[in-house]
């Protein structure tokens, strides 16, 4: 089960980012538990290319 102070903290995120024009995905134990497997949850990582990682910053920045 995915603790609740994991999914607030990624609403938040996906809130941030909804309008962000760049392409990103949560992965690790995070992603694997989204998708049903029975995991421990210990952060949450979001991966990108480069172009999205720089982009992300700046909107992050500008909001």
């Amino acid at each position: 089960m995915i603790e609740l102070h994991y999914l607030s903290t990624l609403r938040k995120i996906c809130a941030q980012l909804n309008d962000c024009q760049n392409s990103w995905v949560v992965t690790g134990s995070l992603g694997m538990a989204l998708q049903g497997v029975d995991i421990e949850v210990h952060d949450i990582d979001i991966q990108t290319n480069p172009h999205g990682a720089h982009g992300m910053v700046h909107f992050s920045a500008s909001k």
